[in-house]
This record gives C-alpha cells, sequence and structure tokens, in this order.
C-alpha cells in the first residue's frame, strides 16, 4: 500500500489508535506532493504557503506520529531529519551527499550479507534495519 492514499491513511490511523487529524492529513498532502524530501521547516513553509496556519512544533509532533505508525520515513542527515511518505513493501536505503544533500536510492539491500556476518559473530538476532551512507556525490567530487 502506497501511503499517499487519504482513506487507507485514515483507516491505518484509526486501526492503530491514532486520531486523524486536519494538521496531519495536511502534512501528508505536502508530502505526496512532493518526491524530494523534505525537513520540518521546509513542510512548515508548505504549510505556510497554502495559508495553512499550524505551529511548527505541531508539524513536528504529527511526523514523530506518523513515523511511529510507519506512514512517513524520518531520514537523518548531518544536519538535521528530513521525510518523506513511507512506501510499504517497498525496501529502501539512500546514498546522501554531505555537501549538497542529494540522496539516492540504493538499488539492492546489502542487509543478508551483514545478518550472516552478525549472526556468525555475535549472539545478536538482527531484525530490522535501517541504512544511510553518507559520502560525496560525483557532482560534489569533481568540486
Amino acid at each position: 500500500m502506497k501511503t499517499d492514499n487519504p482513506d487507507k491513511i485514515s483507516e491505518l490511523l484509526r486501526k492503530k489508535g491514532e486520531k486523524v487529524t486536519p494538521a496531519r492529513m495536511a502534512i501528508l498532502e505536502v508530502l505526496s506532493d512532493c518526491s524530494c524530501l523534505l525537513s520540518v521547516a521546509e513542510i512548515y513553509d508548505r504549510l505556510r504557503e497554502q495559508n495553512i496556519k499550524m505551529n511548527y512544533s505541531t508539524v513536528y509532533r504529527n511526523l514523530e506520529v506518523l513515523c511511529r505508525n510507519k506512514i512517513t520515513e524520518k531520514i537523518a542527515f548531518p544536519d538535521g531529519a528530513k521525510f518523506k511518505l513511507f512506501d510499504e513493501g517497498k525496501h529502501t536505503h539512500h546514498l546522501i551527499c554531505k555537501s549538497c544533500h542529494r540522496t539516492e536510492i540504493l538499488s539492492y539491500c546489502p542487509f543478508e550479507d551483514v545478518k550472516k556476518i552478525i549472526k556468525s559473530n555475535t549472539n545478536f538476532l538482527p531484525l530490522e534495519h535501517k541504512l544511510e551512507i553518507y559520502g560525496y556525490c560525483e557532482k560534489c567530487q569533481k568540486k
């Protein structure tokens, strides 16, 4: 289920015991209208551009609720987190440029190899993971 469907999102929130609020739906609309990653400040600014009055802290708190319920995904950047809609069933990892913040999706998941190493070297049972690799994109390397 792609989480940009308002009816499915409403249903999912209700099933998880969360309220479906105008603020949450407005935040989700901003994220669904953009194919890029957005920071809390960028989401806040886009809401203000649409004349939707909402406190910055309200945006932040609602994003945390949406992340906890796997409706949005939080990606860590050196200068702060950015958010996108969670695409259930589509497992992705990111290559993030430390200079221009360009983000690419890694075309495969290296976790199975890492999982084997963890299981053979520790008593830890890995269940889930998130991988973000930081470095410099080709353009920034040439600078």
